[in-house]
């Protein structure tokens, strides 16, 4: 259950995300607990799927107000394989006309825009230690956006900037840092401690199992 790939996706999105700012609307959900992390083992494209609808369903129900769906053993070195998979996942919601209640993002290790180099640091925006998917509301994100509409537009831009200025070998050792230390803690920590910090999080657990 507290397996070192949702460990490492944490500390990934408290350091990384959060500590840069990536994203300025992540840090009050997080702090909140409304975060739930869905881990699964499964390789097969199929079965992950299934999860991914298994969690969306989850979400409809207020399960949690955002989850992260780790996939740490599909698609580890194919970004190609896994952004079609998105796609798919992405075309569902499209049938289904839930794309208007629904929105999903994916992040991998090797993730790559389209119009970038692979070596361009603007890439770990949506670089993270294990595959991951990232399911939302569509309510939820159009009210944020609405909010602060210019923040919201300003965003991709400074992300792009501040990467590219600290370089991708120091992103690069950042995501190798969250790996590292989730193996270290996840050998420390115990039941009972796992327990005080569930506790000390709001209404929804941190980690789940998934599928």
């Amino acid at each position: 259950m507290w397996s070192p790939a949702t460990i490492a996706t944490r500390l990934w999105l408290e350091r990384v995300v959060i500590g840069l700012s990536l994203c300025p609307w992540a840090k009050p959900v997080h702090e909140r607990g409304g975060v739930k992390y869905a881990h699964t083992r499964t390789e097969v494209p199929d079965t992950l799927f299934d999860c991914v609808l298994k969690e969306l369903d989850l979400l409809s129900a207020g399960n949690a107000e955002t989850t992260l769906v780790v996939a740490s053993q599909a698609f580890q070195d194919d970004f190609l394989s896994f952004n079609h998979f998105v796609q798919d996942v992405e075309e569902y919601l499209r049938q289904e006309a839930l794309d208007d209640k629904f929105q999903v993002v994916g992040f991998h290790p090797r993730f790559q825009f389209a119009d970038e180099d692979a070596s361009d640091a603007s890439n770990f925006v949506n670089r993270s230690p294990y595959p991951a998917i990232h399911l939302l509301r569509q309510e939820q994100m159009s009210e944020s956006i609405d909010a602060q509409p210019k923040l919201a537009e300003s965003v991709p831009f400074s992300n792009q900037r501040m990467l590219r200025k600290l370089g991708a070998e120091h992103m690069a050792r950042l995501l190798s840092g969250v790996k590292r230390d989730s193996g270290a803690l996840s050998m420390r920590l115990r039941d009972d401690e796992l327990a005080i910090a569930s506790s000390r999080a709001a209404a929804v657990p941190w980690i789940r199992a998934a599928c």
